[in-house]
């Protein structure tokens, strides 16, 4: 895609989307591990996001590889990568903490921080010598809303992008609220599950990956599990008044000896056997701001500002497979230059849906 057609696009067209689908790195064969969350009521344990999907005229069981949020924060990764070497400038605001002797932190950008522009380092840094939402780009970031995103425009575009909101501002909420334009998400397809547990209070029926746990331990010192061991306050031992106070007598196997014989068990969490994995993402042309210009009231623009920022630029490092951002998956999906090339979505096909 050319810079002219991308121009275009943003004049006629409602979106730029892509479907990649991935693998893992292993082969299509192999096992694939999603992210765990917490658990929703006591006991039932870290889980995976099972969901049923609507594909091609059918339901699914679909799992949660790397929700919209995580792929915005992996995207921004690449993004300032790509600024520090020196790939690409783009506008951003950055606080430094080399003064501040933190172990491992230099700096935070707004393209790292959780909330981006808005976010509470940022706000409870100073700019010179005024704390930042009181200093002058500070008072005009708080006063940008979608009718004039100049401000976000200028110094952090990628705002605009991925979405951000002033929810500290004054108002309590009422602050500046810019919904994302790029989403991007991944998700495996047809997973193999099973019934899990009922919830005695709800009814409701857990599903959990039809995948099995296995675990074993061959202690090569042959502590067996008669030993007497005793845990307490000072640590273990085998003589209790050496273990400390309130020591009781465990299991070898709870201070890590001793065998442990072979089990397979159900997983609430692990992996997934080997389902079809796609990355979409969908980048919304329709979704466009207002800017002042010279003080001539008001234009409708996409990311770009006096050269400063080009879209086809950075829609392809957001775009890119950089390495590291997909859980070791590998796309599959033949690319021109490295680039998985999307497909523009009309204005008058999104009516008609």
């Amino acid at each position: 895609m050319d810079y002219a057609t991308l121009v275009r696009a943003v004049d006629e067209d409602a979106a730029l989307r892509r479907k990649q689908p991935l693998q893992p790195a292993g082969g299509k064969n192999d096992k694939i591990f999603p992210p765990t969350y917490p658990e929703e009521r006591r006991g039932q344990g870290p889980r995976h996001v099972f969901e049923r999907r609507r594909l091609n005229g059918r339901e699914a069981w679909c799992v949660l590889v790397d929700s919209v949020q995580s792929q915005a924060n992996r995207l921004e990764e690449v993004l300032l990568a790509a600024l520090r070497q020196g790939v690409i400038t783009m506008p951003h605001v950055s606080v430094d903490f080399r003064g501040a002797e933190l172990v491992g932190i230099t700096e935070i950008t707004s393209l790292d921080a959780p909330h981006r522009v808005y976010d509470a380092i940022l706000r409870d840094s100073s700019l010179d010598g005024k704390p930042f939402m009181k200093s002058e780009l500070g008072i005009r970031l708080a006063g940008a809303k979608p009718t004039d995103a100049t401000a976000l425009l200028e110094t952090s575009p990628t705002a605009l992008l991925f979405g951000a909101w002033h929810s500290t501002g004054e108002g309590g909420g009422f602050g500046a609220k810019f919904p994302r334009t790029l989403v991007s998400e991944i998700i495996a397809v047809d997973v193999p599950v099973e019934d899990g547990p009922t919830d005695a209070r709800t009814g409701e029926v857990e599903i959990r990956t039809a995948g099995r746990r296995t675990g074993s331990r061959i202690d090569p010192l042959g502590v067996l599990r008669r030993v007497e061991v005793f845990k307490g306050q000072d640590g273990w031992d085998v003589v209790k008044e050496r273990a400390g106070k309130g020591a009781k007598q465990v299991r070898p196997s709870e201070i890590n000896h001793g065998n442990i014989a072979p089990t397979v068990r159900p997983m609430t969490n692990g992996s997934v056997g080997a389902p079809p994995v796609f990355q979409h993402g969908t980048f919304e042309l329709m979704g466009r701001w207002n800017i002042a210009r010279d003080g001539t009231g008001t234009v409708s623009v996409d990311f770009m500002q006096g050269g400063n920022i080009i879209e086809s630029d950075v829609f392809r490092v957001v775009s890119s497979d950089a390495a590291g951002t997909r859980f070791w998956l590998i796309s599959t999906h033949p690319t021109v230059g490295g680039v998985v090339v999307p497909e523009l979505v009309s204005a008058e096909a999104v009516r008609l849906r």
